[in-house]
């Protein structure tokens, strides 16, 4: 209230708490002449140029088409950006302030909901299945080697892989995820009003894959991942191998703090 320049962000769980806390201070920076904006997640804001069925903006995968749209003026996430970056108090769910550079950094930061930092785990941990390897990543190498950890696998309901071999696993993975990724963006520049709604759903779990393996090949605690290879149906058909899934657990997520500024912090639990 006293510095007009200085900056608040208020880093909250989940989208209800985003809504209790803006309802809050809304009224609280009337009365005390200080402006609170939120922002959410890219899917919770209408694209002009999308058809029903889907709110998959292309702008989210490609930069230059962002540039070039012809909707720019009528975006409702550029809104809410230019209209977080100009407040005094911002109210951004962890993940979103993770991801969007807010330009002016904040003085103080709250992290409401503490206890529920411990979900960063599970949000961190990834998780990879047989039709990413075979119908996104396209890589014949990448299948070779999990047909084989099905095979090991056997009846067992889990095994360790060496930490080498996963490390070479997911990063070649992150490579073919990143070809994959350029075909699309290519055929998109292409005709992008032409682009059908499945291309763009595989588009964006393209790229959410390539952000959790970077995120986890670029930890710098990576000596500290775990790899295990874990069946993902109860019932085998003896002719058939067992399903299942790989697993990269982090075991130390305190890397995921080292980006932010030594700045003051106010925890709260309840």
């Amino acid at each position: 209230m006293k510095n007009k320049d200085d900056r608040i962000d208020i880093l909250v769980p989940y989208r209800m708490h985003q809504d209790f806390w803006h309802s809050i201070l809304q009224r609280y920076g009337r009365k005390h002449n200080f402006t609170v904006a939120s922002l959410k997640g890219r899917a919770s804001y209408y694209c002009p140029i999308v058809k029903a069925g889907s709110n998959i903006a292309p702008c989210a995968f490609d930069f230059k088409y962002a540039q070039t749209c012809e909707s720019r003026q009528n975006c409702k996430l550029l809104e809410a950006r230019r209209r977080i970056r100009r407040s005094s108090v911002r109210i951004l769910n962890w993940w979103v302030f993770k991801y969007v550079d807010l330009q002016d950094k904040a003085t103080f930061r709250i992290f409401d909901e503490a206890h529920n930092l411990l979900n960063l785990e599970s949000l961190v941990r990834l998780e990879i299945a047989s039709h990413v390897i075979t119908n996104i990543a396209r890589d014949p190498r990448l299948e070779v080697i999990f047909q084989e950890w099905q095979q090991q696998l056997g009846k067992q309901y889990y095994f360790y892989i060496q930490h080498e071999e996963g490390m070479h696993f997911i990063t070649q993975l992150r490579e073919s995820l990143t070809k994959r990724e350029a075909e699309i963006a290519t055929q998109m520049n292409y005709d992008p009003l032409g682009i059908d709604h499945d291309l763009l759903r595989e588009l964006s779990r393209v790229m959410e894959l390539i952000s959790g393996l970077s995120e986890l090949i670029e930890n710098p605690q990576h000596s500290d991942l775990n790899f295990f290879f874990q069946r993902t149906e109860k019932k085998t058909d003896k002719k058939v191998l067992p399903r299942g899934k790989l697993v990269i657990q982090p075991l130390d997520i305190a890397y995921i703090f080292t980006k932010l500024p030594q700045i003051n912090v106010w925890v709260t639990k309840d």
